[in-house]
Formats: C-alpha cells, sequence, structure tokens
C-alpha cells in the first residue's frame, strides 16, 4: 500500500506529558514521526512534525484529529509535505545582539530576501545587559544558495549591523 507523509502543527498551552498524548496517538494509529521541531514560548508550545504513514493509516488519524485535540487540549492542523531536494547551499548561522529586536529582525531578514538566502531557524530572546539596559540576542540559522557569495553576505551583514548599531557574526555551521 503506498504511503504518504504530512506536517503535523500542533500548539497549545504547555504542560507535562503534552508530546506523550501526541505521539501515544501517532503510535496507535501507526504513524511515524520522521522529523520533530518543538519550541516553547512563555508558557505555550508551537510543534511540527513529519509524519508517515500507509494511506489508510493517515486517513483515520486525520479523522481522529479533533479527539486529540479535545482530549490533549490543543490544536492541530495537517498540511501536505512537499517532496525533500538536495540542497547544495552553504549553511551559515548568524549571531546578532544589541539594543532594538524588532529593527534587527526586520532588517536583517530583509536582506537575507534580497540575497534569496532562506533562514531555517531564528530563536531570538531579550535580557538586561550588564549596563542595566535591555537588549537582545539573536540566532539565524541561513542556508545560501551557492549562487550568493558568502564573502559578500558577510559584508552587506557587518554594513547592516553598523548601521543599526548590533554586534552581528556569521560563521560555518
Amino acid at each position: 500500500m503506498p504511503t504518504r507523509q504530512a506536517i503535523l502543527v500542533a500548539t497549545g498551552a504547555d504542560r507535562p506529558g503534552v508530546l506523550d498524548d501526541i505521539s501515544l496517538f501517532l503510535h496507535d494509529r501507526h504513524v511515524a514521526i520522521l522529523e520533530s521541531r518543538v519550541s516553547l514560548l512563555r508558557g505555550q508550545f508551537g510543534l511540527l512534525l513529519l509524519i508517515r504513514a500507509e494511506e489508510n493509516s493517515m486517513q483515520q488519524f486525520e479523522r481522529g484529529l479533533p479527539d486529540l485535540d479535545r482530549s490533549a487540549g490543543i490544536s492541530t492542523e495537517i498540511r501536505p509535505a512537499s517532496e525533500a531536494t538536495a540542497s547544495d547551499n552553504t549553511p551559515l548561522r548568524l549571531s546578532a545582539s544589541g539594543a532594538d529586536p524588532a529593527a534587527a529582525v526586520f532588517r536583517l531578514s530583509h536582506l537575507m530576501r534580497v540575497l534569496n538566502v532562506n533562514i531555517e531557524n531564528i530563536e531570538t530572546s531579550t535580557a538586561s545587559r550588564n549596563t542595566g539596559q535591555s537588549g537582545f540576542t539573536l540566532e539565524m540559522e541561513l542556508s545560501v544558495p551557492r549562487a550568493t557569495p558568502v564573502m559578500m553576505l558577510k559584508q552587506y551583514v557587518q554594513s547592516l549591523a553598523d548601521e543599526l548599531k548590533i554586534e552581528c557574526d556569521v560563521k560555518s555551521l
């Protein structure tokens, strides 16, 4: 029987056992987890799972999602999974810190868009620095196409960092 892959998106209030509820639900319906990403933010979680199952198991799983939502107290959604393609891109990590996270995220993400660089993951946090001023830290995982020279990207990032008066560093993963 043919298999199908999909993306399960789940969100809700974090609590001990939520991943256990979801993974048991998948296991009971013979749905395999191929990849996962979980993030917590101020008591809320976001979960992305790449799943695979035989077509009839996937249909049974999809029909049961409202039951999972009610019993686990979460919201779920199924999205189609695109085919994985081999990547000839250069992985880089961009680290930044400074005083204005909104401006930094906006300007850095816009620069990546202009350079056709995909942001595969981003994490930001705010905290008080030793000076007593609030600040932010940012980490971006980038996928840089071979057509975009890494040295040029680093120069553009440094120029933007100077303009925004933030610290930036770009390194290979």
